[in-house]
């Protein structure tokens, strides 16, 4: 999926945003699906406090850590 938006969906972007998802993509700073999806996978099954409710975190955050093993 990501080298199909780099190579053929890039056109339909704004300019500066595909321009940093190949950027991204330059400089190994993709991530393979499964590593986003293992932290939401966790948050969906495992539950979580209420101190992370109604607050966006990147997947990536510190304080989702736990989620992610």
């Amino acid at each position: 999926m990501q080298k199909d938006i780099r190579e053929v969906h890039s056109n339909n972007m704004l300019k500066e945003e595909a321009k940093k998802f190949k950027s991204l993509f330059e400089k190994k700073e993709l991530f393979p699906p499964e590593v986003p999806a293992r932290v939401y996978v966790n948050l969906a099954v495992r539950g979580f406090s209420q101190d992370l409710n109604g607050k966006y975190f990147r997947f990536n955050d510190e304080t989702l850590k736990s989620y992610s093993e």
